[in-house]
């Protein structure tokens, strides 16, 4: 927009529509690997045997970190186009956040995500204005 005379708007959201399509999911994936090695922190003090741990993944729709394990639950996708699942794939992985009628919640996921909320906003603003910045200088090229 820097040689748009003055009163004249640029319009370029055709390169913002595909840099979102491009750099979202990146920015996306890299917000969820904040929070999963967060929460996977806070798991670390109540490992017994470390299976809730390992069982920490991020999924966007092009990538994830899953792995599957006899066992473990099935890997979940996110259902907007721009959008992370941060989960546990571990059987008993909502059992010891939300606790039982036995055993009190030992919440992991829901205190990294309220302890990092600005951070991933932050990272999200960022990983997208990198993408849509990448695109515009090649849209002007």
């Amino acid at each position: 927009m820097a040689n748009v005379p003055a009163g004249k708007i640029e319009w370029n959201g055709k390169a913002l529509l595909e840099a979102l399509k491009d750099g979202g999911d990146d920015a996306m994936f890299e917000a969820g690997t904040i929070v999963l090695d967060a929460a996977k922190a806070k798991v670390a003090p109540l490992r017994f045997t470390g299976r809730l741990e390992r069982s920490g993944y991020v999924s966007t729709n092009s990538k994830s970190t899953y792995i599957k394990r006899r066992g473990h639950k099935k890997e979940r996708k996110p259902d907007q186009p721009f959008g992370a699942v941060v989960a546990f794939a571990a059987p008993h992985s909502h059992l010891v956040e939300f606790g039982t009628k036995k055993m009190a919640a030992k919440p992991y996921l829901r205190p990294a995500i309220d302890g990092l909320k600005q951070q991933v906003g932050d990272v999200i603003t960022v990983g997208l204005t990198r993408a849509l910045d990448k695109k515009l200088k090649k849209a002007k090229r």
